[in-house]
């Protein structure tokens, strides 16, 4: 069983295999259809984490990489990701690791340098396990 509700927090049974769909839209309004918009190569990342911890030490990852712009982004779980986990109130942070320029010297140089950043996608919201 998943059940998402209207503030985005996940509800699940411990042990079950589901999927969870991703749409990240550019504002709070739940009727506002402006989605994010990825780059090729994007990684998207979703940490399940306990209540006091960093997103960088998750209790599941699960990731996804953008090779197709027009690709849905889902995230399958696995029985085996919260069967171990004991009922309770964990969170869920969504990110993406992107390359990005950081060469900011003049346009003579003719290689580019590249460097990978994290971009937050969703502020931290409850994933439930029951």
């Amino acid at each position: 069983m998943i059940d998402i509700n209207k503030n985005g927090n996940v509800i699940v049974s411990r042990g079950d295999n589901f999927t969870l769909p991703l749409i990240i839209t550019l504002s709070k309004n739940i009727f506002d259809t402006q989605t994010y918009d990825f780059d090729l190569n994007d990684e998207v990342i979703l940490h399940v984490v306990g209540p006091n911890q960093p997103f960088e030490l998750p209790i599941i990852e699960k990731k996804f990489i953008i090779e197709n712009l027009e690709d849905d982004i889902i995230f399958t779980f696995d029985h085996k990701d919260t069967v171990y986990l004991f009922p309770n109130t964990y969170y869920y942070e969504v990110k993406v690791l992107r390359k990005v320029n950081s060469d900011s010297s003049s346009s003579e140089n003719t290689s580019t340098k590249y460097e990978e950043k994290y971009f937050t996608l969703t502020e931290r919201r409850k994933f439930i396990i029951m």
